[in-house]
C-alpha cells in the first residue's frame, strides 16, 4: 500500500497547494511497469503519470510528435521552455499568477494564458497601448506611412493624416493609388484652379467650371473669377483687371489726373494709364485725357505719350502733365493752404511746393512755361530751377 498511501497524500497536497510540507513526499509513484499504476495512468521513466502525457513518452527521446501535444514537465526538462510548469497537472502554462504575465498583465486562471488590462494588448512578452503608432489596435508593428502624410492610430485604427492642403484618398472613393491627394472631386478645388483632374486641381476652361462659386462665376485665363473689364459684369461700377473684382468706384466717374484702377472708371474719351514722375514709372495709374485726331492737347495736359491702358494693355496716346517736374497729387494740391512743401504732393516725394501768394502761403508746383499751370494761374518766377504756377493778382 505504500504507492496508494503516497498517492492520497500527494493528491490531497496538490488540492491545498501543500506538496513538499507536513513530510509528505511529492514525487511521483515509482513504478515498474502500467501494472503498478492506476487507471488512467501509465509507467514513464519509472515513475506513474496520467495518461495523456504516456501518449507522449517518446516525445522525450524523439521530438516527431504527430499530435503536437506537450510532454509532461513534470517528467521532461525544460519541456516548457519560457512557459511555467504546472506542477499538478503536468502542463505547460503562460502563467499561474499575474506577476508573470509583466506589467500591466493578468494571469487567468481558468486558462493559465496571460492577458492585458483594458486598452492595451499583448505583444510577445509585452502589454502595450491600443491607441499608439507603433503597435495601433491589435497590431504588434508600426502603422503603415504614405507619401504626403503621416501615420496616425485614430480609435485603434490605422489611418494617415494628408499633410495640409490635401485630402485623404480611401479605398472606393478614388483610383489615384495614392493615400493623399489634391482633390477628390471639383469641391476640393479652389477658384485659382477650379477643375478636379487625376487627384490634382487644374484650370477651367468655361464659365461652367464655375458656377458653384457665388462671387467668382466666369472664367478668364484658367481661373474663376467675379469680372472681367469691360464685360459690364458688374452692374455700375467698375471691374479692376489685377483681381477681376468688381469695385465700389462707378463706370466714367473719374476725371483727369485722378487715380483709377480700370479704363471704364474714366471719363469718357480718358483712359487709365501708369505714369511717370522724373523719369521714373509709378506704380499707381490716373486717368489723363485720350488725343483727339489732329487737335492740339489742351492746358495743362500738353504733353503728349503713348501708354498701355490697364485694362486692356492697348497702346494709347494722352495728354499729360508736366510729369518730369509734377505729379498728379502736387496737381490736384494746387491752391490749398500750407505751411511747408511737404504738405503739398507726395509725402515722400519733393513734387509739391508751398508758396506766398493770393494772401497766404498756398500749394503749387514746378513749371516752364504757363501752359504747364491751371487755369487762372501763370509760371512765374526764374524757369526752370525756381519757377511755378501761381495766381496773379
Amino acid at each position: 500500500m505504500p504507492n496508494e498511501l503516497l498517492r492520497w497524500c500527494l493528491a490531497t497536497l496538490l488540492m491545498f497547494g501543500m506538496v513538499g510540507s507536513l513530510g509528505c513526499d511529492a514525487q511521483l509513484p515509482a513504478c515498474a511497469n502500467d501494472s503498478d499504476c492506476f487507471v488512467g495512468e501509465a509507467c514513464v521513466n519509472k515513475v506513474c503519470v496520467r495518461q495523456s502525457a504516456s501518449n507522449n513518452r517518446n516525445n522525450a527521446n524523439n521530438q516527431n510528435n504527430t499530435n503536437n501535444q506537450p510532454s509532461d514537465c513534470r517528467v521532461v526538462e525544460d519541456a516548457c521552455g519560457r512557459k511555467v510548469c504546472n506542477t499538478r497537472t503536468g502542463d505547460c502554462l503562460d502563467c499561474e499568477f499575474d506577476m508573470q504575465c509583466g506589467p500591466d498583465g493578468i494571469c487567468d486562471e481558468g486558462s493559465g494564458q496571460c492577458f492585458c488590462q483594458e486598452g492595451l494588448h499583448r505583444c510577445g512578452q509585452s502589454c502595450v497601448a491600443n491607441d499608439e503608432i507603433a503597435h495601433c489596435g491589435d497590431r504588434c508593428s508600426p502603422c503603415p506611412t504614405a507619401a504626403n502624410g503621416q501615420a496616425v492610430c485614430d480609435d485603434s485604427q490605422c489611418d494617415i493624416q494628408c499633410n495640409p492642403g490635401l485630402v485623404r484618398c480611401r479605398e472606393g472613393d478614388c483610383a489615384f493609388g495614392q493615400a493623399c491627394v489634391e482633390c477628390l472631386n471639383d469641391n476640393n478645388c479652389s477658384q485659382e484652379l477650379p477643375v478636379c483632374d487625376g487627384g490634382s486641381c487644374t484650370v477651367c476652361s468655361s464659365d461652367a467650371d464655375c458656377t458653384r462659386f457665388n462671387n467668382a462665376r466666369v472664367c478668364e485665363n484658367g481661373a474663376c473669377v467675379e469680372c472681367v473689364p469691360g464685360e459690364n459684369q458688374c452692374g455700375v461700377t467698375s471691374c479692376d483687371p489685377s483681381t477681376n473684382l468688381c469695385t465700389a468706384t462707378g463706370i466714367e466717374t473719374i476725371g483727369a489726373c485722378e487715380e483709377c484702377v480700370a479704363d471704364e472708371e474714366c471719363l469718357e474719351d480718358h483712359a487709365c494709364v501708369r505714369m511717370e514722375y522724373r523719369d521714373g514709372l509709378r506704380t499707381e495709374s490716373f486717368c489723363l485725357p485720350i488725343k483727339a485726331g489732329n487737335l492740339p492737347c489742351a492746358s495743362p495736359y500738353q504733353n503728349l505719350v503713348t501708354r498701355s491702358t490697364v485694362s486692356t494693355a492697348e497702346m494709347v496716346t494722352v495728354c499729360t502733365i508736366a510729369e518730369r517736374f509734377v505729379t498728379c497729387e502736387a496737381f490736384q494740391d494746387y491752391f490749398n493752404p500750407c505751411d511747408e512743401d511737404s504738405d503739398c504732393g507726395l509725402e515722400t516725394a519733393t513734387d509739391g511746393l508751398c508758396k506766398p501768394f493770393a494772401g497766404d502761403r498756398r500749394c503749387t508746383y514746378a513749371c516752364e512755361q504757363s501752359r504747364e499751370c491751371r487755369s487762372a494761374s501763370t509760371c512765374i518766377g526764374n524757369p526752370p530751377t525756381a519757377s511755378y504756377c501761381a495766381e496773379i493778382d
